[in-house]
């Protein structure tokens, strides 16, 4: 099956690398904001938005917020390419993040996906590289914390340690998962499974996704995810029109989703589990 390639990043978007957050909370707008996520909160924004952060203990919070900035992401936007040194993590807190392995033909397939319980860069806690992209699918923000200080937090704060463990194993097990997935389960499963994970993960009841998009996301041809909607909607399980997806039967829709779902979502559950 032919595999599309993913669109270029856009030339007014800066890499994580070359761009430092400044001390504090620092409310950022840009453009380009999915209008599905609503007006920025009238108390300002919340780091509690993202479920890692939300599980810290207090004294933990207080002591990572200084070095936490707020920045709006815009869909298509590069936070990491391939190969690239990490110089800050991202807890997200709306939208969705990717990651993509990419190859020298300039094709990618996505291998995991991240919501407001993702931290994109935290591999800067490990080693300096990212070995793969990482592009937003869906507009959103997040509070940008620089490497040097996430990897000083970690060392001082053992809730963080053990959620950063328990998160890079959820992303391992959807990576390992989607290995499997892309190469045994049918176009129709994988859409559905990619559906409700977004749909939990994003907390968007309409996901603002084109066919084109998400034929790039699943690694498959326009016209094979165009199919594959079509069947999904004619069973009564979403609704699409004018590149928004709603799920209308979601009971039905996990029905139809392969296996790979619930690994995914229990992993990712089980992450926020009391320490």
């Amino acid at each position: 099956m032919r595999k599309k390639r993913f669109p270029a990043p856009p030339n007014d978007f800066a890499t994580a690398g070359e761009s430092r957050p400044s001390p504090g909370l620092q409310f950022i707008s840009s453009t380009g904001r999915n209008p599905h996520l609503g007006a920025p909160k009238a108390g300002g924004p919340d780091p509690r938005d993202n479920r890692m952060l939300a599980a810290l203990p207090p004294n933990e919070l207080a002591e990572l917020a200084p070095h936490l900035e707020y920045v709006r992401l815009s869909q298509n936007q590069v936070l990491f390419d391939a190969g690239e040194r990490i110089g800050s993590a991202y807890f997200i807190t709306e939208g969705l993040v990717s990651l993509i392995t990419m190859l020298r033909s300039g094709m990618g397939v996505e291998i995991a996906l991240m919501g407001k319980e993702g931290l994109p860069g935290f591999l800067c806690v490990l080693q300096p590289t990212i070995p793969t992209r990482v592009a937003v699918q869906l507009g959103g923000a997040a509070f940008r914390i620089s490497a040097e200080e996430l990897r000083k937090a970690v060392r001082r704060n053992p809730t963080l340690d053990l959620l950063l463990r328990r998160f890079v194993g959820a992303l391992w097990t959807q990576a390992a998962q989607s290995v499997a997935c892309n190469r045994l389960h049918d176009l129709e499963q994988r859409l559905a499974k990619w559906l409700l994970l977004a749909q939990e993960r994003s907390g968007l009841s309409l996901i603002p996704l084109t066919h084109d998009y998400l034929a790039q996301l699943l690694g498959a041809g326009r016209s094979s995810v165009s199919l594959a909607a079509r069947a999904l909607e004619e069973r009564g399980l979403i609704h699409y029109t004018r590149g928004r997806i709603k799920i209308t039967n979601r009971v039905e829709l996990e029905k139809a989703a392969c296996e790979c779902y619930e690994v995914s979502r229990d992993a990712f559950q089980n992450l926020l589990e009391s320490s």
